[in-house]
């Protein structure tokens, strides 16, 4: 309890409190009068005195920001940092990302990121180890010996072993698995020496081997109990949670509309650390969506534009696009066993009335033009043996030779025949446009093309496929080794082959022949020699260019390196080292 003197005491006590309170208060108050409000017109007198000392603090304050921002600018700088998250887009729809089995876009794209193989291509395009430690050729020149590295493992911690080569490839070529790559591996052994070495025997000779060794391996011990019926089917094949790649498989959300892949960094990759926390592929019914979206900013990257898809792109802020040239080739086959083509003259007149700078202008002139059977870039080619360049003078002289003249409606006809052929290409895209301009060309020299313009998905099984067309326009691949054997000899000629000119040649045979059975390299382009110097007098089809993939990217990605590539997935070349975040640090000077 407080008494009353103390009451008494405390009232005192606050009320001396507030009379000082009032007396500093009312202190402060006149010398503010006294000092300031009284003589503030003598700032008038002294302006220029104060501005000028305010100017100087400016001056001195805005310098000092200045030489902190070039100081931070010569000892600082922004590098690329490890996080974030990419999202490429591309259009599709997944189905199954099992390496032995992918093949659409989505699906290839997918797998390379989830799986390695036992090569892989560098940046140069010079085949190299992935999970291959090296790879022996025996004395015969027909047992492949690939030796696997140390430390190499899937993503769930198990060792990756020859057991595991062996049962990719024995699935590949087990007819009951289904699988794309099966034809191209019948008539080689595949059997395990021990844990870390696998040999690869083959009938015969076959120097482009090695470059078959790019596809990705599976895991024997996550598949290896399924029926071979079944591997195609298997629940593993949209979620391969067991990997080998730079990426793990997280989740697959997917939809006819649009689907979304996510995949996690791995942390044993076996090239290194992966800098991106996640990559996640989302998937677009059309392009159109697709540019739609990295507009947006909802995705990082596009895969796989289209030519004229660059009008749409090239005013928007931060983007790159870049064209990644291919080793695949577009030409126009001629079917060399149909009585009009039959005469080389007629093919090389054909070639000569082709205008190559009028078809690349629209094409914007992005893509390389090509002048034969083989790529600049090729082992083996020679400028002397390509096809002659644009000539309608030329083109008009060498059918007036063949026999086939002018008449009075502005065609040509020989033996009461009209120089009338049957032209096939794909509809829409470029293969459309640059359809209609040989059309036009052709027209000049008097030769007549009913143009059909199929749809994508017909054109194989109902032209391709049958041969049903006398001239063709279409893109192969032809790959980073010089090997065209399957589109040139005389045993793909038949029906359902990749002869697509039905061309035969004994020579030619001959060239090819040694050509993918010699392992001496000057030997091996001697032959590549002869080739292109008989193709050329042949003519069996006009090469119109090299095409390239369209890939629009973000300023904010780093470590993509741009170049020629052997496939779309090769984008993924340097994925691991793939950024999106940036940090400042200091410079090492």
């Amino acid at each position: 309890m407080i008494s009353p003197y103390q009451k008494l005491r405390l009232r005192r006590k606050v009320r001396k409190t507030q009379k000082h309170a009032e007396s500093v208060s009312q202190r402060t108050v006149e010398t503010f009068d006294k000092h300031v409000s009284r003589r503030w017109h003598n700032l008038l007198d002294v302006r220029r005195f104060v501005a000028g000392w305010l100017i100087l603090a400016l001056v001195l304050g805005l310098g000092v920001f200045v030489q902190r921002n070039d100081l931070n600018a010569y000892y600082k700088t922004r590098v690329p940092a490890p996080g974030g998250v990419f999202v490429e887009g591309v259009v599709g729809v997944p189905a199954n990302f099992n390496p032995i089995f992918a093949q659409t876009a989505v699906d290839t794209s997918v797998s390379r990121l989830l799986f390695a193989g036992l090569m892989r291509y560098n940046q140069d395009n010079q085949l190299v180890g992935d999970l291959a430690d090296r790879i022996d050729l025996d004395e015969s020149g027909t047992v492949y010996t690939v030796q696997l590295k140390d430390d190499i493992y899937w993503h769930d911690g198990e060792p990756i072993t020859s057991t595991d080569v062996v049962f990719t490839y024995e699935s590949i070529q087990d007819p009951d698995v289904r699988s794309p790559l099966n034809r191209s591996w019948q008539g080689v052994t595949v059997q395990a020496v021990d844990d870390r070495r696998v040999t690869f025997a083959l009938e015969n000779r076959f120097t482009p081997f090695p470059h078959s060794l790019t596809n990705g391996i599976i895991p024997e011990h996550v598949l290896g109990e399924l029926d071979s019926k079944e591997l195609r089917t298997a629940e593993y094949n949209i979620s391969p949670l067991v990997g080998s790649g730079p990426f793990r498989f997280s989740q697959a959300i997917i939809d006819e509309l649009g689907s979304h892949i996510d995949m996690v960094r791995s942390d044993d990759y076996h090239r290194g650390n992966v800098m991106l926390n996640e990559f996640s592929v989302e998937t677009f019914p059309d392009h159109e969506q697709m540019i739609e979206a990295y507009a947006r900013g909802s995705i990082t990257a596009a895969a796989g534009l289209r030519t004229f898809d660059q009008v749409n792109v090239e005013q928007m802020p931060s983007a790159q696009l870049v064209d990644l040239p291919l080793f695949n080739e577009v030409f126009l086959f001629y079917k060399t066993s149909d009585p009009k083509l039959q005469d080389s003259k007629v093919r090389r007149a054909l070639t000569r009335a082709t205008d190559h700078r009028a078809l690349m202008q629209l094409l914007d002139s992005r893509f390389r033009v090509a002048d034969g059977p083989l790529l600049k870039s090729h082992l083996g080619y020679i400028p002397e043996y390509t096809q002659k360049p644009y000539d309608v003078a030329a083109a008009r002289a060498l059918l007036d030779e063949a026999g086939w003249v002018i008449g009075e409606d502005g065609a040509r006809h020989k033996d009461n025949t009209r120089l009338e052929l049957q032209f096939v290409a794909e509809s829409g895209g470029e293969y459309e446009s640059l359809a209609k301009e040989i059309q036009r060309q052709w027209a000049e020299i008097g030769v007549e093309l009913n143009l059909q313009l199929i749809n994508p998905s017909d054109l194989r099984q109902s032209y391709i496929i049958p041969h049903n067309y006398e001239v063709l326009l279409l893109g192969v691949h032809t790959g980073v080794d010089p090997d065209v054997f399957v589109y040139w000899h005389s045993t793909q000629a038949l029906v359902g082959g990749r002869n697509l000119s039905e061309y035969k040649s004994a020579v030619v045979d001959e060239s090819l022949e040694a050509g993918r059975t010699r392992t001496d390299a000057a030997i091996r382009s001697a032959k590549y020699h002869t080739f292109q110097q008989q193709w050329q007098a042949d003519a069996p089809a006009t090469a119109l260019y090299q095409p390239a993939f369209t890939y629009l990217t973000s300023e904010s990605m780093k470590g993509f390196t741009p170049g020629e590539i052997v496939d779309p997935t090769d984008r993924f070349k340097d994925v691991h080292q793939w950024t999106v975040n940036t940090q400042v640090v200091d410079k090492q000077i």
